[in-house]
């Protein structure tokens, strides 16, 4: 048996009681059990990396199984199997906690280290731990083992989008804690053998057209029920043209945003529960919209939490994120507009690419990284020609913008025709002058030509007489 790296002399690599020697084979740990203990010698691996770092681990580890061991021969009930001396269920027994006890430490143990507190990262731990305490509800008080751990996974169906999820979630969890870590590195568990070949649907991408046609739908219906502009025909708008996530919403500055000349709006991270990935400027895409479903002519007070409260069913609590996207999908539904709100950030996504964003801008603009977005959205980018006819679109639409924008007098643009009338005649008079020459140049030619065959014909009778012109 090899000399750990860890140890110091021989009797270091003996358990308290001398009975287990810690030894290494291929790089783990392992234990010989002495025949002072039972009838013949026994090894078994520890599962445990050989490494200074793990050695006191590994001595702990075997004290334990000892222990264990000596208790069991004095009752008589000694196992000469050793299944009930596994490390794995030597562990379970000696370490590791119930499942309560996992959810009570998981806040501190997921912003240990080096993970940065912030609005993002509060948001995503607060999902986890609501999708945690869901998945382990009534089992609290159980040993949090790798059997309560596929119990859990077994009741979703395999390949499915659930069963994808909840194999994640429990899978980051475990990996927080570092007993929890052993015991599935002892007992080869492998969360991906449970997770299947699942993948995402595709979405169905609305074209400009069916937003368009969404927005008169949802819109109408407000108008009907007899609210203002800031309404649900508003914040589809605002989702359509800015490609926000629904509760963003609720974290734009009125009095940075809709200001032209660029109508861009600032999401403050500040005003709302928090979004996800902090503060930004965002462009609307394409910039008409804006006037199209009437953007920026609402006036939203400071009370635009109130305002967005009551067209939310007034009811208090509809003003907190998850409430807010809960009730856009409600109302896309009630008004059959035909797709999910989500659906009009992804439009927002490939209408940036096809006006010529580059994937890094259209990323900062969503609030999310490059690799993010070429993920979600490169298998919906279109062929060539549809790019190629997007964009000449937008170029027109760029040069018209810029002609609106000249905000020239009445004065000043028929000074500006009379100027052109005039540049147009002097053209009209210089075309009539080339016109003129031309016509003198073709009868030119013409008694050139005829010169140059009656030169020919003497030429061929051999007169070499000089012709007087």
């Amino acid at each position: 048996m090899g000399r750990t790296k860890g140890s110091q002399n021989k009797a270091s690599d003996k358990s308290k009681q001398g009975y287990i020697t810690l030894g290494a084979n291929e790089g783990k740990y392992r234990a010989r059990v002495s025949k002072k203990v039972a009838s013949k010698s026994h090894i078994f691996s520890l599962g445990i990396d050989e490494s200074k770092d793990n050695y006191v681990d590994a001595m702990n580890l075997i004290n334990k199984i000892e222990e264990e061991m000596l208790k069991d021969i004095e009752a008589g009930i000694f196992d000469h199997s050793f299944e009930k001396y596994k490390p794995s269920k030597i562990l379970d027994k000696n370490t590791i906690k119930t499942a309560q006890y996992y959810l009570d430490n998981f806040e501190s143990r997921y912003f240990a280290g080096k993970r940065k507190r912030d609005p993002q990262s509060e948001e995503t731990f607060r999902k986890s731990f609501q999708k945690l305490k869901y998945y382990l509800k009534g089992k609290e008080s159980c040993t949090f083992n790798l059997k309560l751990i596929e119990e859990t996974i077994l009741v979703t169906e395999f390949g499915t989008d659930t069963r994808h999820k909840r194999v994640s979630y429990l899978s980051s969890f475990c990996n927080l804690y570092p007993e929890l870590q052993k015991m599935i590195q002892l007992n080869n568990f492998n969360f991906n053998d449970y997770k299947g070949d699942y993948e995402a649907e595709s979405r169905d991408i609305p074209p400009d057209e069916m937003v368009i046609e969404g927005f008169n739908k949802i819109q109408i219906k407000e108008i009907q029920r007899g609210y203002p502009s800031e309404s649900w025909g508003w914040v589809y708008g605002v989702l359509a043209t800015y490609g926000l996530r629904p509760h963003e919403i609720l974290a734009i500055d009125f009095n940075k945003s809709f200001k032209p000349p660029s109508y861009e709006i600032y999401l403050d991270e500040n005003l709302c529960e928090g979004i996800k990935t902090g503060s930004r400027f965002v462009p609307p895409i394409p910039e008409e919209w804006v006037h199209t479903f009437g953007l920026a002519d609402v006036n939203l007070s400071q009370e635009r939490k109130e305002i967005l409260t009551q067209i939310l069913k007034g009811k208090k609590a509809r003003g907190t994120k998850d409430n807010f996207a809960d009730a856009n999908n409600g109302k896309f539904r009630n008004v059959n507009i035909g797709f999910q709100p989500y659906d009009l950030r992804h439009a927002y996504a490939i209408r940036g690419y096809l006006f010529g964003f580059t994937i890094s801008q259209m990323a900062k603009f969503m609030g999310h990284s490059t690799i993010m977005h070429e993920k979600i959205y490169q298998k919906y980018l279109p062929d060539d020609q549809k790019l190629l006819d997007y964009r000449r679109t937008y170029e027109n639409y760029k040069l018209l913008k810029k002609m609106r924008e000249g905000k020239r007098s009445y004065e000043e643009l028929e000074t500006e025709l009379n100027k052109v009338n005039l540049e147009l005649q002097l053209m009209r008079d210089n075309l009539a002058k080339c016109q003129q020459r031309n016509q003198e140049l073709e009868q030119e030619i013409v008694r050139l030509k005829a010169i140059e065959k009656v030169l020919k014909i003497l030429e061929s009778k051999g007169n070499s007489s000089t012709l007087k012109l």
